[in-house]
């Protein structure tokens, strides 16, 4: 939306004629068309490029057309322009808006990674396709400027009706600068007989429907009830309500928008360069565009503060996830290249391959450490008397740890302003051989302090029920046991950890993550009644022993793919006890924060770049015809791991929407 100080080219008459003309040819198709309405509020769009009804009326697309030829008659202009250069932020500034945006992360990531975006910024997008999305952007447009229309008239605020009157203009702008403009560019014009698809009619009727308080709330999801616009208020109260929900309904958009081009300027280090797209990027990346996008959130908190009910909370979080569910299937309803390598276990390059899927647990599955956790679970399960004793030992067993722990690594490895430029495997390798000696002995004095005796087997499977879990983590390991089950033996997940309970991490999978899991750890040792004497099974203590561990698994995983097949792993975890099976791996994944991993990787050369960075370098490489199998579209880079924010991102890289 708006305009791009590289694109000033003024929208010629020919094409204003084009448009209106296009208008009125498509208002006698509609006259003869049906609404599409899919069945199930959250289903995921099975919409094909293929023409379908608009949906919406005749009369609201005549009003629509109206409006944009008094915008043009007026120059359409607002006061903003943009900078080709990333400079905002993607902080979410009210609170309202903040709490809708997190809850959408997921789709949010899913529109970053669908194989349409990440094919336009990558620059390998067929034009045919960019043109398909405009043209079909064009009716959204025409909705979000009628919607903000009537979100006007709805609104009795003076201030509300400057902002939404901006914020129209800038559709018109939209139109004129970034998208007619894009066009001309690659000497296209606006098709003169393309009906909406599918998805971009339901995107329509929704946010008219809304517009126009039309909409029903999904059972389920309703506040009360009503939904929220029916009963015993005001007719202005319903209005102002009405231009609040609106609002509600339009500011994802402007959003996910915002963060798409924010993130694909951020994991471009090189800059855009040849890409044809890049100035579609550059609109959505720069700072005007987050200003509007903040803007539209400043608006939706000041119209929605008066309505703090329940029932008006949670119809707002339905229309704000709707919106969001919306516009993935918008993406996904555009045609893209079938060389596209996203989603990764779910994309027809991959489907001679054979996924290794393994994942550490504690502080990658987890927000909180199993250790501390198991701890607590002994001081509630032992007598009063014992606490204060118990919590001493405790205290004594983790301050050790920490001062040895931070000296031992203050010893093996440079100062962190001097940081290597070379990989260097074998002085990693010399320092965790250390760093495992140091593990033992600590774990031995954990044994030796009989601090676990006397802890139920099932109080350790109830304290992992319990524990806080990474969001999008569960889910994500649900997913991939079906996706396992439905691909044949095309996948297999393994849980690897330093973790001290096998039972603990039992506790909190699912019963489907949990019979497709294999689990690789220690465990508590139980007597015949399933009570722990103090003891561990210890098997897995350090970064040698997982990667020794890991390459069991792969040889394994070898014979399980046979001749016929590659296989990829793919390997994600947070901490120094991961990073040789990271580097190990095909696709390495940290998640989290860890000072230590940092600082470690930073001690021996080891490059750590955004996953979507390294997923647009291997996509433009794929659509170049580089490799036909998995080593090659994903082929290994000795030293170089992938960061990813968090499970939901993890979720639209492997499995999609």
């Amino acid at each position: 939306m708006f305009r791009v100080q590289s694109l000033l080219l003024r929208t010629p008459r020919w094409m204003s004629q084009r448009l209106s003309d296009r208008c009125r040819d498509v208002e006698s198709q509609l006259q003869n068309s049906s609404s599409s309405v899919r069945p199930k509020f959250c289903q995921a769009s099975k919409a094909s490029p293929k023409a379908h009804s608009a949906g919406f009326a005749a009369q609201g697309l005549l009003n629509v057309r109206e409006s944009i030829r008094r915008l043009q008659a007026s120059g359409g202009r607002g006061s903003h322009s943009f900078n080709s250069a990333m400079e905002a932020s993607s902080a979410v500034p009210s609170e309202l808006a903040k709490g809708l945006w997190e809850m959408s992360q997921k789709e949010a990531y899913c529109a970053l990674y669908h194989p349409f975006v990440v094919s336009l910024a990558a620059g390998s997008l067929p034009l045919e396709s960019f043109g398909n999305y405009i043209a079909q952007d064009v009716y959204y447009l025409a909705a979000f400027a009628e919607a903000y229309g009537l979100a006007i008239d709805n609104t009795d605020q003076p201030e509300a009706k400057d902002v939404l009157g901006r914020l129209q203009r800038h559709v018109q702008e939209e139109l004129d600068q970034v998208h007619i403009s894009a066009l001309q560019s690659f000497g296209l014009e606006l098709p003169d007989s393309v009906l909406p698809n599918a998805a971009t009619a339901d995107y329509t009727n929704f946010l008219l429907a809304v517009a126009k308080g039309e909409f029903k709330v999904p059972e389920g999801l309703r506040g009360g009830d009503d939904d929220g616009l029916e009963g015993s208020e005001s007719e202005s109260k319903r209005k102002r309500k009405l231009a609040a929900y609106t609002i509600g309904a339009l500011t994802p958009c402007m959003r996910l928008y915002a963060f798409l081009g924010q993130e694909i300027m951020r994991a471009s280090f090189s800059g855009l360069g040849s890409n044809p797209y890049a100035k579609w990027v550059e609109t959505y990346a720069s700072a005007d565009f987050e200003n509007a996008s903040r803007e539209s959130e400043e608006l939706l908190q000041s119209l929605a503060s008066p309505f703090s009910g329940e029932t008006d909370r949670k119809n707002m979080r339905s229309l704000y996830a709707r919106a969001m569910e919306l516009e993935v299937d918008f993406f996904a309803a555009q045609p893209v290249s079938s060389k596209s390598i996203v989603p990764l276990i779910r994309s027809a390059r991959a489907a001679n391959t054979y996924f290794v899927l393994v994942s550490d647990f504690d502080l990658t599955c987890t927000v909180e450490d199993s250790c501390p956790v198991l701890a607590r679970s002994v001081l509630s399960a032992g007598d009063k008397a014992e606490v204060p004793h118990l919590e001493a030992k405790w205290q004594a067993l983790g301050d050790q740890y920490s001062l040895e722990h931070k000296e031992l690594l203050g010893r093996l490895l440079p100062p962190p302003q001097q940081p290597s430029k070379e990989f260097n495997l074998q002085g990693l390798r010399q320092v965790l051989h250390e760093l495992s000696d140091f593990e033992r002995e600590a774990n031995a004095r954990v044994v030796g302090s009989d601090f676990l005796a006397g802890l139920s087997r099932e109080a350790v499977k109830q304290a992992g029920s319990r524990v806080a879990m990474r969001e999008g983590c569960r889910p994500l390991l649900t997913r991939v046991a079906l996706e396992g089950r439905s691909l044949r033996q095309n996948l297999e997940f393994h849980i690897l950890s330093v973790c001290w309970s096998r039972s603990f991490i039992e506790g909190t999978l699912s019963s489907n993550a949990l019979e497709f899991a294999n689990i690789h750890c220690n465990e508590l040792q139980f007597d015949d009644l399933h009570v722990s004497d103090g003891n561990i099974d210890r098997r897995i203590e350090s970064a040698v022993d997982k990667e020794k561990v890991l390459e069991k698994i792969l040889s394994q995983a070898e014979q399980n793919a046979n001749q016929n097949r590659d296989s990829l792993l793919i390997y994600v975890g947070d901490s120094v006890t991961d990073l040789l099976c990271l580097l190990r791996a095909d696709v390495g994944i940290v998640i989290g924060e860890s000072s230590s991993l940092e600082r470690m990787a930073a001690a021996f050369g080891i490059k750590m770049l955004p996953l979507y960075t390294g997923l647009l370098e291997r996509e433009q490489k794929s659509n170049h015809g580089d490799g036909e199998n998995s080593r090659s579209f994903w082929p290994k880079m000795d030293g170089v791991l992938y960061r990813v924010s968090c499970w939901n991102e993890l979720n639209a890289f492997l499995l999609g929407s």
